[in-house]
């Protein structure tokens, strides 16, 4: 287990930080990261998570129990995303993404990224159907019904880019 401390967004590039996290694992396969980021935002902001399961924003530490629950999710195998990550909005309270879960906000930023449904499920270590309900659970809670002769995996990803930043 490794935790990273970073100034991200402020003073280092998301891609130096994921570079820095594939160093990190490269030299020792199998390393779980944990990243201490500065402060909170959008999911969007973050370095990609293929590498880090679990990000901690510093203003989320009031005690040390935050950063000790991300380190045991993580080392158990799961995610960890403290709540400065889980409110999204940039100065907008009708963002749509706030309806959004954290596993559907994951897996909607990689159908953004471009990501195929099994090239999803192997990055967050999912089964082919979990993913599909979680974008199944995407659409609905972004009322894209798919009557309205629309691709709704890209109408869903416009929306992510519209409504995230970095």
């Amino acid at each position: 287990m490794v935790v990273i401390t970073t100034g991200l967004g402020r003073t280092v590039p998301a891609r130096d930080v994921g570079d820095a996290v594939a160093a990190v694992e490269a030299a020792s396969p199998g390393t779980r990261t944990v990243l201490l980021i500065e402060r909170g935002g959008p999911v969007s902001s973050l370095p990609s998570p293929a590498s880090p399961r679990g990000y901690v924003a510093a203003v989320d530490i009031g005690t040390e129990e935050t950063l000790i629950t991300a380190i045991r999710s993580v080392a158990e195998g799961s995610a960890y995303l403290s709540p400065a990550f889980l409110n999204p909005t940039v100065g907008d309270a009708d963002n749509p993404l706030n309806e959004l879960t954290l596993q559907q906000r994951e897996v909607l930023q990689l159908v953004a990224d471009g990501l195929s449904n099994a090239a999803i499920a192997e990055r967050l270590v999912l089964s082919p159907k979990a993913v599909e309900n979680h974008i199944g659970g995407v659409f609905r809670a972004l009322h894209l019904n798919g009557r309205d002769h629309i691709n709704r995996r890209v109408t869903a990803a416009n929306i992510y880019n519209r409504n995230t930043w970095l």
